[in-house]
């Protein structure tokens, strides 16, 4: 598969026209501050970490906990030219990670909007808003369990391991190991008992994946370049970030 940003190939060989043969990733550093478009308090903080994700937090901005801050990250992405159409289930993807257990405390607007050279049109793809939280909830096993388990939950079979599970009553965290639809299995440590007891509160943070097929997109030509822009919001000492993407990725 060959594989192209911004429209230029990134070695290899394989096909670059069709749905199946291309795929355009991106990652935060593909993505500026929007400062024709940014709103909240001046010091509202955006920051490209080193660890290659776009951070947005409100942090520190304000006294009132009840009101959200906002900044708006765009990127210019480029399809390669000999590309014919958008795979119909992977159009789009963009992982992104709220690092609270709270909905209602990280929230994105994403706009896609589409160009194209020959009829020099701009062409609004689609337009998303949505809440991201990692996953939060509480323990209703029995005492002292080394396994969390929480009926209500409705967790993908072993789609957590590797992201960490903390014990919010006790202190304690742990990488999970294996996890199935409603229990979770991590070795716990640095809290007061280091296991799970009836109502302990949980968080675990893993990241949003959001893609879109193009059943989902308003618009699902084929377009030279997309424009993502990306509306972030946080409020508290929360924050969501923008871990990467792609276009036409698996």
């Amino acid at each position: 598969m060959a594989v192209w940003v911004n429209g230029v190939k990134q070695g290899g060989s394989g096909g670059g026209g069709g749905a199946s043969g291309w795929s355009a990733p991106f990652t935060p550093q593909n993505f500026s501050w929007d400062n024709a478009n940014a709103s909240g308090p001046i010091g509202w903080a955006v920051a490209q970490l080193n660890t290659a994700k776009f951070k947005a937090t409100g942090e520190g901005l304000q006294n009132s906990t009840a009101t959200q801050q906002s900044g708006t990250i765009q990127a210019t992405l480029a399809t390669p030219p000999d590309a014919t159409s958008l795979d119909t289930d992977n159009a789009f993807k963009f992982v992104l990670f709220g690092d609270s257990g709270t909905t209602g405390q990280c929230k994105y607007d994403l706009t896609i909007y589409g160009y194209d050279e020959v009829f020099e049109g701009i062409t609004a793809v689609d337009s998303l808003t949505n809440q991201v939280a990692g996953y939060s909830g509480t323990h209703d096993g029995s005492a002292n369990a080394a396994t969390l388990s929480d009926s209500t939950a409705s967790f993908t079979t072993d789609n957590l391991i590797g992201s960490t599970i903390y014990n919010v009553t006790d202190g304690s965290s742990g990488v999970i190991t294996e996890n199935d639809g409603t229990t979770i299995t991590a070795t716990l440590s640095g809290g007061t008992d280091d296991d799970w007891d009836v109502s302990d509160a949980y968080y675990i943070d893993a990241p949003t994946v959001l893609t879109l097929a193009t059943t989902d997109l308003t618009d699902s030509t084929l377009f030279d370049y997309y424009t993502v822009s990306l509306k972030l919001y946080s409020k508290d000492d929360d924050a969501i970030y923008l871990i990467g993407g792609s276009i036409n990725g698996s």
